[in-house]
């Protein structure tokens, strides 16, 4: 199986296990069978987390892994939500503090309408929640390092965050 049919597959099964509500790891064993080696899905995780590649290399909390799922996060932000990418990775407007993960590449924003905006929180919510090490987008959205934050943890930077999504790994 090459790489790119490897990423379009588990790119589906993620849309798939959003609409079924069932994990992208269950929904791989599914289409593949049972012999197909796809690591273990954390079952407390929600929806998404700790999935594996048909390889059994990990697609979260892995270095090597981490651009290529901010990546992916950024296309399916655009494509599927149909978000604005007001401020791609490896891009920095100027408006972020020294040490921002936008400086340092692992960090994208997305802007849209407040619905697209909220359907997408919900997505990385559901999916990819221990996988990031930041979502910012106010409401909905309050996450570091994989857990739930309450919206007073970032000050005014909540407030900040009302017209975009921000998304780092």
């Amino acid at each position: 199986m090459t790489l790119g049919f490897a990423l379009f597959a588990i790119g589906m099964a993620m849309v798939v296990s959003a609409l079924k509500d069932q994990t992208v790891a269950d929904i791989l064993r599914g289409a593949l069978g049972p012999d197909v080696p796809l690591g273990k899905a954390n079952p407390s995780a929600p929806s998404g987390a700790g999935v594996s590649s048909t390889d059994g290399a990990s697609l979260t909390q892995s270095k090597e892994s981490s651009p290529r799922l901010l990546s992916y996060l950024q296309s399916v932000a655009s494509r599927n939500f149909g978000l604005e990418i007001t401020e791609p990775i490896g891009s920095d407007s100027g408006g972020h503090v020294a040490d921002s993960y936008h400086k340092q590449g692992r960090a994208f924003d997305a802007s849209g309408t407040p619905e697209q905006m909220a359907k997408f929180t919900e997505f990385l919510n559901h999916n990819f929640k221990t996988s990031l090490t930041e979502l910012i987008h106010n409401p909905g959205g309050s996450i570091k390092n994989g857990k739930s934050v309450p919206g007073s943890f970032w000050g005014s930077l909540w407030g900040e965050h009302k017209g975009h999504v921000h998304v780092a790994i």
